[in-house]
């Protein structure tokens, strides 16, 4: 579903993709077998998620048909925590060095990786994309690292203008005369900084 458009009466393949959803889930019944395939994925990354997680949900709870959801959403794998009848599956791949073979098997477990840049490479996409892309990649799940794990949600990175502002020890610091301060003294002023910096839950 969701594979096509129909510009020319203004509908978008989301809109078909969301009018297609809203017919399975206002028609199916428990005698039913539905099959999704990218539920959400034509819009934006957070809201495309919540439809996916939302239609997931109500096919579970409330029609309990026997449904397969294929995503690339990651956060949907965590269903079966909270879904007493979810189960995720994923298709075998076996990893040589830089070369991935499809075994064309579906086995239990949630798959690590979508294996995008392989199939791309295998598409005969640029080599420089590629190598890019995978730079870009790398990048993205460092700041989503940052984010998830630094404390009271303060964004991964500052700026020194957010952090003068936010900390009055920044324009202390840059008073320093380092040729004239003792050793004692430096130790003194870090372990007063440390000090004041937990106490802001940095």
């Amino acid at each position: 579903m969701g594979a096509s458009d129909d510009l020319h009466s203004g509908q978008s393949t989301f809109m078909l993709e969301m009018i297609e959803t809203a017919n399975i889930t206002k028609y199916a019944t428990s005698k039913s077998l539905v099959i999704l395939d990218e539920i959400g994925r034509g819009t934006n990354t957070q809201e495309g998620l919540s439809i996916a997680w939302a239609v997931a949900e109500y096919l579970h709870d409330k029609i309990k048909a026997k449904t397969l959801f294929a995503t690339h959403f990651y956060e949907l794998t965590k269903l079966p925590e909270i879904l007493k009848s979810a189960k995720n599956y994923q298709i075998a791949v076996k990893e040589s060095q830089d070369k991935v073979i499809f075994l064309h098997k579906i086995i239990p477990g949630k798959s690590k990786s979508s294996f995008a840049l392989y199939v791309a490479h295998l598409a005969g996409l640029n080599k420089e994309i590629i190598k890019r892309a995978g730079i870009i990649l790398e990048e993205k799940e460092i700041e989503n690292f940052k984010k998830t794990n630094l404390k009271d949600d303060r964004p991964a990175q500052i700026t020194f203008r957010e952090f003068k502002s936010e900390y009055p020890l920044y324009n202390e610091i840059l008073s320093l005369t380092l040729d004239e301060i003792t050793p004692i003294e430096a130790l003194n002023k870090i372990y007063r900084w440390q000090k004041n910096l937990r106490a802001e839950k940095l």
